[in-house]
């Protein structure tokens, strides 16, 4: 039986799916994309891809798949259209304005006219609004070591006006977390314990960096589209798997890796 490597990519328009087979031959398929479940769009290619190899069904197709690769904008484009989860922010006492201050520097990738009317530029809006962020007494420095305890009273009653707000989503950023990041893991146990249902990002996993406002956007990001993409991928992958593919998808990324 002939062995697949398949390579679905979903677009704004068209989903596209390539099959290479054991001996190198390349097949295609193409298929509207179909939002806002882009997973049946991507079955669809499959579908198509597999009418032109001269097999049954997407089904016939994946039962012989060694390799499924996946890509999609579905994340970017949560981003530009701010379609994603209302978030919440977590941050160390006396820090609570990081995202909203941003870096002081905002002519980065302007053109030369737009730099010389830097005072008509606005900054854009942050993902997460000022009332949602909330401050907790804590503190590691630079070294690592534990200046202040996290104040665990403080943390849960945090978490509690968060979702007393209804958020989706909560990012937690402390300052020096990537030295150590207890307090972190500290807030992520209660969130677990109290609030399961919650999706939430740690800064000292998803951004381990210098740099307390890039830390902290990157954080929020992966907050804010993080409920999207993990519900989309879950579907995606429950469908691959009862239509017969045997392993797990692999997630392209941004910078040419796959997860």
């Amino acid at each position: 039986m002939m062995n697949y490597v398949v390579g679905v990519d979903i677009g704004g328009t068209f989903t596209d799916c390539v099959v290479v087979d054991e001996d190198g031959r390349v097949t295609i398929g193409k298929s509207l994309s179909t939002p806002p479940d882009f997973s049946l769009g991507a079955l669809n290619s499959a579908g198509d891809a597999a009418k032109n190899l001269g097999l049954k069904d997407a089904g016939e197709l994946l039962s012989a798949t060694r390799l499924f690769f996946h890509a999609c904008t579905i994340g970017d484009n949560t981003l530009i259209t701010r379609a994603g989860a209302k978030t919440g922010l977590i941050m160390t006492r006396g820090f609570g304005d990081t995202l909203h201050m941003m870096r002081g520097k905002i002519a980065e990738g302007l053109t030369e006219n737009e730099t010389a009317h830097k005072s008509a530029l606005d900054k854009p809006e942050p993902f997460v609004p000022r009332k949602l962020v909330e401050e907790v007494p804590e503190r590691i420095d630079y070294k690592g070591k534990e200046l202040i305890r996290l104040n665990v009273q403080a943390a849960e009653q945090a978490i509690d006006r968060l979702v007393s707000k209804a958020v989706e989503s909560v990012a937690v950023c402390f300052l020096w977390s990537i030295m150590n990041d207890v307090h972190e893991k500290q807030v992520a146990e209660i969130l677990k314990n109290k609030h399961p249902h919650l999706f939430f990002t740690l800064s000292s996993e998803v951004a381990p960096y210098l740099g307390e406002y890039e830390r902290t956007a990157t954080t929020v990001f992966n907050a804010y589209i993080g409920p999207k993409i993990s519900g989309y991928l879950q579907n995606l992958q429950s469908i691959l798997k009862n239509k017969g593919l045997g392993r797990e998808p692999l997630i392209m990324q941004a910078y040419g890796g796959v997860l």
